[in-house]
């Protein structure tokens, strides 16, 4: 009697603090839900902050003086929690800005197709962003918001964000920059370039390409003329007309192939600023700065006393530059004008001017530069032109996209376009990075490496077995 009254007392014990655990779990639950649902409080502990958002985004979001409406286009029953998250994260840090509503594309097709620019169906899934009385929008797809590897054709990141974001900036800018494309020098087409002008229209550029010996456009020095690899070289009457819009203030990106042979015309415009093209491709003697096992497709350093090159260096991750040239940055520039490098190399790396893969004759070793940034130091004089450069020995990392997929190819040319019409600090970070949607896996490279980790953790398992028997074991041993 006296044994079942003890076990009476315990297992009375137990119900109460089973009971205290259960009502205290629900309360939290109901708590959390209710600062989810009211507040947009949520925690995102994964480990690539998939369900958050950037402060570059919180940073628009806050600075908004109109109202801007996030619609998704779900039908009943349907939603997605990654986007969803994101958008809850959207309306949380909009001061009241911003708010998502969702239209069902069944119950209600007209307002969804009042959104088509082309009287087409907009596919259920995607987003509508739009500002005031939604005079103003832009429609984001559902297979807009991946990023997809064009070998595989498997989605890898997830970049809702970005589209998002730039959709807001473009809604709420006053006008958008000119991007032109140079053409007519062997230049790739602009339909080529599909990845390279995606990237350029997130970020509210009017894309265009531009041929100076047909077109009569007169270049303002708002807008941006792109030189992406050219192959033959520019007629004098061309080289005039960009000098010019250089003289005038006017932003040039240029990415040009070392192969392609000395093209004269395209160099006097760097030659503005006393910057030279060097022969030969860049090679690489350090491990550490080319992506194995081909030494000639380096990895560069970014140059941290320049603002692109410090916004990348903060993230770790490299670009990928095959087949890459040099600049010469000279000891004296012009007056007034800054010559900086974005990439170096390392002190193991040499120009192959012979084609030999080795270092030999006039090739020496190290530090080369394959990418500068020029422009004029305004508060030294404050009355010259707004003239900005930016130049790469290399036109390959814009040319393949699987390229920038693996790299930081996009982010290093999209910060290189806003450091060109942006006043950006080495804080002011322009590219938000998309979500990666691999799952990172535990790989061994050997079966020692399996056995070792086998080895070591199997004791370790039987102990814990073991230890909770004996626990187990002691306590009904005092019931």
């Amino acid at each position: 009697m006296k044994l079942n009254k003890k076990m009476f007392k315990f297992g009375g014990y137990a119900t109460v603090v089973t009971i205290v655990l259960i009502v205290a779990v629900v309360l939290v639950n109901v708590g959390v839900s209710t600062l989810e649902t009211s507040f947009y409080m949520k925690y995102d502990a994964t480990s690539n902050r998939r369900y958050s958002i950037s402060e570059q985004t919180k940073k628009v979001a806050s600075e908004l003086d109109e109202d801007i409406t996030i619609y998704t286009t779900y039908s009943s029953g349907r939603s997605f929690d990654q986007l969803d998250q994101i958008l809850s994260r959207y309306a949380q840090s909009g001061n009241k800005r911003i708010k998502v509503e969702n239209i069902d594309p069944i119950r209600d097709p007209q307002k969804v197709l009042s959104f088509s620019s082309t009287g087409t169906s907009i596919a259920e899934g995607s987003v509508i962003v739009a500002g005031n009385n939604d005079k103003k929008f832009r429609v984001i797809t559902y297979l807009d918001m991946f990023m997809v590897d064009e070998a595989t054709q498997t989605a890898t990141e997830f970049v809702a964000e970005n589209k998002i974001t730039a959709a807001i900036m473009y809604i709420t800018s006053d006008s958008a920059n000119n991007a032109y494309f140079l053409s007519g020098q062997g230049e790739p087409s602009l339909s080529s370039l599909a990845y390279v002008r995606s990237a350029l229209e997130s970020e509210n550029y009017n894309v265009t390409e531009l041929n100076l010996q047909t077109s009569d456009v007169e270049l303002q020095p708002e807008d941006i003329v792109l030189i992406v690899a050219p192959t033959t070289d520019l007629i004098e009457n061309d080289r005039l007309r960009l000098k010019t819009f250089l003289e005038k203030g006017g932003k040039l990106f240029m990415a040009l192939d070392p192969l392609a042979g000395n093209l004269e015309g395209f160099n006097s415009l760097l030659g503005l600023y006393n910057v030279k093209t060097m022969d030969g491709v860049l090679w690489e003697g350090d491990i550490a700065n080319y992506y194995q096992p081909n030494p000639n497709n380096i990895t560069p350093k970014y140059y941290t006393g320049n603002a692109i090159g410090s916004l990348l260096a903060s993230t770790r991750s490299p670009c990928l530059f095959p087949n890459a040239g040099a600049f010469s940055i000279p000891d004296q520039a012009p007056p007034n004008v800054v010559v900086e490098p974005i990439l170096l190399t390392s002190e193991k790396a040499w120009l192959d001017i012979n084609s030999s893969g080795t270092v030999d004759g006039e090739e020496r070793e190290g530090v080369h530069v394959p990418a500068i940034a020029v422009y004029y130091d305004k508060n030294a004089n404050p009355n010259v032109p707004a003239t900005q450069v930016v130049a790469f020995q290399n036109a390959d990392f814009l040319l393949y996209a699987p390229q920038m997929v693996g790299f930081q190819n996009e982010e290093l040319f999209i910060n290189s376009i806003g450091w060109l019409t942006k006043d950006i600090k080495e804080t002011d970070a322009l590219y938000i990075r998309g979500k990666t949607l691999r799952v990172p896996s535990l790989n061994f490279s050997s079966a020692g490496q399996q056995m070792t980790v086998l080895v070591i953790l199997w004791p370790v398992f039987t102990l814990v077995i073991l230890g909770l028997g004996v626990w187990m074991y002691l306590r009904r041993k005092h019931l």
